[in-house]
């Protein structure tokens, strides 16, 4: 069995509801679908609406099977604006620049981890690493007892057409 098809049983056996910030993007939109075909996860798509809607449907799938969340109009968004407030006013945040960085969907989707709305986000398809990572510090942290994060590329090299080394 390759490594991904392990990972991918694993998911099968256990989906969880991952958010993807980036909801409008056509290969994330794309990748949800499939995620949801093969019953991966649960999958909420952050973005207008409209947009998210009509890639959906480009793609036979039944938008009414992903949760979409747009940040701009999302009834989430003042309870969210309320809870970055109490985290980051130390760090001088005030109420209207909470509220500006609940509007970004990677704050938002870090948002609904952090609130127990959903088990994970994924992101930086379209967001560098640097934001993806700082939004979710800021928004879930560091695991107690961790003290170093970093970030990873996995590159599965076992199809065919991979030379061998």
């Amino acid at each position: 069995m390759k490594p991904l098809d392990r990972i991918i049983d694993a998911a099968r056996k256990a989906p969880r509801h991952v958010v993807l910030p980036e909801g409008e993007d056509p290969r994330i939109v794309a990748g949800a679908v499939q995620a949801r075909r093969e019953g991966l996860a649960a999958i909420t798509l952050v973005g207008n609406r409209e947009v998210i809607t009509q890639r959906l449907t480009a793609l036979d799938a039944i938008p009414q099977e992903f949760r979409i969340e747009d940040p701009a109009c999302s009834p989430l968004t003042d309870d969210f604006a309320t809870a970055y407030l109490e985290r980051r006013r130390s760090k001088g945040v005030d109420a209207a620049a909470a509220r500006a960085a609940v509007l970004s969907p990677l704050t938002f989707a870090a948002m609904m981890v952090r609130e127990g709305i959903a088990d994970g986000t994924v992101g930086g398809a379209v967001a560098t690493t640097a934001d993806t990572i700082r939004a979710a510090l800021q928004v879930i942290g560091r695991a107690p007892g961790v003290g170093l994060v970093s970030s990873f590329f996995l590159m599965m090299l076992c199809e065919p057409h991979h030379a061998r080394k």
